[in-house]
């Protein structure tokens, strides 16, 4: 009987250092797994809007109207005895 609670105590131990005390503890390992979770997210976000940004850059580099577009709406340019007005 002795012995039997010699190895509960040593499983409970055991438990408790492996699943909250250890640097890789079951807690820690979840918290880890959330944050790569929303890192990958990010990344796939990053990864969407880099492939619209080079959509973009090859069309500026391929059409000169395209440029022309972008000056007029982005910048505000304008040619020479036009008028720009802006409406918000």
């Amino acid at each position: 009987m002795k012995l039997a609670k010699k190895y509960l105590i040593a499983l409970i131990a055991f438990v408790v250092i492996i699943g909250f005390l250890d640097t890789n503890s079951v807690w820690n390992r979840l918290e880890i797994r959330k944050v790569n979770d929303s890192l990958r997210q990010e990344i796939l976000v990053y990864e969407e809007k880099s492939r619209r940004d080079s959509l973009r850059l090859d069309e500026l580099q391929k059409n000169p109207d395209a440029i022309i577009h972008v000056a007029r709406e982005e910048y505000f340019m304008k040619r020479p005895g036009e008028d720009i007005y802006i409406i918000k």
